[in-house]
């Protein structure tokens, strides 16, 4: 099981204690998370939670971030300069003074852990130094050998991160793709746009294959038609002429094609994770990325603009990702996303077994393969309760409470007055 640990460095003089963005990091309370195949982070907005997850799909991805948007005079020098850039632009875009970088969201001496299936790395974040930062063996094991680069440009790229922007990417694509590939661009951005550009090659390809073989992408077909219903409508390449993203919906049992950038909020919201889920199914499918090896979705806000039905929707297709192999990590807002989260977790317990109003078995979930957190006043809590299988809503209604508060209020109020 993936670690993802951060704590206060041991090298570190003062009783004060450290922090990463808002969260605060003691000797005796490190902030661990435990990853498994769909894990949720809920909170308020700030919390640290996106900046979690950056941290995830780094430890994940760096390698394949090297190879492909490290400045030449960056590649050839040190492996811990390497890192120190590539932390640096994991947020923002490059900027000359590292310590506008992510060294600006760190006070005092932090160790960040990755624990994974193969490989432990430390990276080491001086607060006070933005020039300096300690790496484990394992970074120089990954870039330190004879034709690194080569190595991991030849590599499949199996770490996917799709960012809040992705809205703004569905309104510029087809006029300006450059705008998101650029050195200004964060890198979690420059490489959703770098996986995009592929998309856009083989989008055709895939659903030629899902057509001719529907048995072999039983799994892609039955994506593609949870989010149809989920966005009412699919993103559509045309057969012939450019290849410009179109949007193809019903109107009075007629088929609708138009333009991407008409399509609604939650369409411009959705689309690319439905697109981004499907090809990955086919690439695991079809034998470009061996089924053995693993894939990881990272998605910030799915429930962006979607109405609460199709927010369900959202949430039994990421579940359904997880079924098939592909580890999911979301940020959420949503109280409802998670809610949605424990039927479907006590549905496993169901098999296979079928009915109305169940959750249909590819999107059960065994409690098991989810974990869920709470990222708020600079913690992280673990709100799974693994006795009873499910997430402990309680933490989670706050915001109701606080809206029969006020309700009560006021008509405690009103009938004063009367």
């Amino acid at each position: 099981m993936e670690q993802l640990i951060l704590r206060k460095s041991p090298r570190s003089h003062t009783e004060k204690p450290a922090w990463v963005g808002p969260l605060r990091l003691t000797r005796e309370e490190p902030i661990r998370l435990e990853l498994r195949p769909l894990t949720v982070l809920i909170g308020p907005q700030a919390s640290g939670k996106s900046l979690l997850m950056q941290l995830m799909f780094f430890f994940r991805t760096f390698p394949h971030l090297a190879a492909r948007y490290l400045p030449a005079e960056v590649a050839n020098k040190s492996v811990d300069r390497r890192i120190l850039y590539l932390l640096n632009t994991l947020r923002r875009g490059y900027v000359q003074e590292a310590k506008r970088g992510f060294y600006a969201l760190v006070e005092g001496s932090v160790d960040i852990t990755w624990e994974g299936d193969r490989q432990t790395y430390t990276a080491t974040i001086y607060g006070t130094r933005s020039d300096k930062i300690g790496i484990s063996a394992g970074f120089r094991g990954a870039l330190d050998f004879p034709g690194w680069r080569d190595f991991w440009l030849s590599q499949a790229i199996t770490s996917l991160y799709i960012p809040a922007e992705r809205t703004l990417y569905a309104r510029l694509w087809n006029i300006a793709p450059a705008a998101f590939s650029g050195d200004h661009m964060p890198l979690t951005i420059r490489l959703f746009s770098t996986v995009m550009g592929q998309v856009l090659e083989e989008y055709r390809d895939m659903m030629e294959a899902v057509e001719r073989y529907p048995e072999t992408y039983s799994n892609v077909q039955w994506l593609l038609e949870q989010g149809r219903v989920m966005l009412r409508g699919q993103a559509y390449l045309p057969e012939r002429g450019p290849r410009l993203w179109k949007w193809e919906t019903e109107r009075g049992g007629r088929r609708i094609i138009h333009d991407l950038e008409l399509a609604s909020s939650g369409q411009m919201a959705g689309w690319t994770i439905v697109v981004l889920a499907a090809m990955a199914l086919y690439w695991k499918r079809s034998g470009r990325i061996p089924e053995t090896t693993p894939f990881y979705f990272h998605v910030e806000e799915p429930e962006t603009h979607l109405h609460p039905e199709a927010q369900i929707r959202m949430m039994e297709l990421l579940a359904f990702l997880a079924r098939q192999g592909i580890y999911v990590t979301v940020t959420t807002h949503s109280p409802l996303f998670l809610y949605v989260l424990n039927p479907l977790m006590e549905a496993a317990a169901l098999g296979e077994e079928q009915a109305e109003d169940l959750p249909p078995p590819q999107v059960r979930i065994p409690p098991e393969n989810v974990a869920a957190y709470e990222v708020r006043d600079g913690r992280v809590v673990d709100i799974v309760d693994r006795e009873k299988g499910w997430v402990d809503e309680d933490r989670l209604r706050e915001a109701e409470w606080m809206a029969d508060r006020f309700f009560n209020r006021i008509r405690a109020v009103l009938a004063e007055k009367s």
